[in-house]
């Protein structure tokens, strides 16, 4: 337990814990303290709201999230839809709910066009946060461990998936072929893993409760430690503070489901997660069919920098190209 400003916090810890928190969307609410003066920039952003107004948001954003995933899908293996002539990206589907008329009261009324800039930025920074921080951890673990760097290159080989002496030339890559690429999926797992993308989440009680014979009454706040659970020896095999993607293959490939949670869970969980997952592989990928190897230097330290995601504070690598 904590004092965050004036505010009396319990803290959490344990996947246990995590998973009752998560699964409960009737007692745990979204915390105001989830992103702190947030509000001042995009007061209508679909992370700030709760109640009637949050279900109103997300009528209009998980579909549209989905249509997303859909699109990604499509372009990976070149087939556009032309049917019912839906929208084609984020924002053409955000656009297409704009009602003047929205109210907390008719969920399916859509969005007012505030609402929808607000939804729109949130996006931008929120994808651009996630994914950034993602591949900059990306490129910081393996900066210090080459070996992961060939082996993913040695995975991409088998598939014939390197490039080749025509450096225009790059092996599309479909569903099919990343869902075969499983060595990249676990690297791919292991940076989010030991990476804190948010370090900590937060809810409020909605009604008095008991965790774990702890009592937690109406109107108080808690955190999750997601950082902390993610790295507890507890619920690893192999060491938790190490980068070891080969966990997933066999010691660690049957981990509790809340023991890595990079994007938030339950009914407030990130809405696109799975596109921040996809493109991140996809990116990762990409980097190692080019031959591109990340070396250390002196300056690569590493540390934390906590903004709209957690980042290395000191970043600091010497990149060199394979002969392919």
């Amino acid at each position: 337990m904590f004092w965050f400003g004036p505010h009396r916090c319990i803290v959490f810890c344990r996947p246990e814990h995590a998973q009752i928190i998560f699964t409960d969307r009737h007692n745990f609410e979204q915390s105001p303290l989830i992103m702190p003066n947030f509000d001042l920039l995009c007061p209508y952003g679909i992370s700030l709201l709760t109640g009637a107004k949050w279900k109103r948001h997300i009528r209009v954003m998980l579909p549209m999230f989905k249509l997303t995933e859909k699109i990604v899908e499509e372009e990976q293996n070149k087939q556009y839809e032309t049917e019912n002539h839906r929208p084609k990206n984020l924002i053409a589907s955000l656009v297409s709910s704009v009602n003047e008329d929205a109210n907390d009261q008719n969920i399916s009324s859509g969005l007012t066009r505030a609402e929808m800039l607000d939804e729109v930025l949130l996006s931008i920074m929120a994808g651009y946060g996630t994914t950034s921080a993602g591949l900059s951890w990306f490129i910081f673990f393996l900066s210090k461990n080459l070996h992961v760097q060939q082996r993913m290159k040695e995975e991409l080989r088998q598939h014939n998936l390197m490039m080749t002496d025509d450096v225009e030339y790059a092996s599309p890559l479909t569903e099919e072929k990343l869902s075969s690429l499983i060595y990249c999926e676990c690297v791919s797992k292991e940076v989010f893993r030991l990476t804190p993308t948010i370090s900590v989440t937060t809810r409020m009680i909605t009604s008095d409760t008991i965790i774990d014979n702890v009592p937690i009454h109406s109107g108080q706040i808690i955190f999750i430690g997601l950082l902390n659970i993610k790295t507890d020896e507890r619920y690893w095999n192999k060491n938790p503070k190490e980068f070891i993607p080969e966990r997933f293959l066999i010691e660690d490939k049957n981990y509790h489901t809340h023991a890595m949670v990079p994007f938030d869970d339950g009914h407030r969980a990130c809405l696109g997660q799975a596109l921040a997952w996809i493109v991140l592989k996809l990116i990762i990928i990409r980097c190692m069919q080019r031959g591109i190897i990340f070396e250390d230097t002196q300056e690569n330290t590493g540390g934390y920098e906590e903004k709209l995601a957690c980042r290395p504070k000191n970043l600091a690598v010497r990149i060199r190209f394979d002969r392919y």
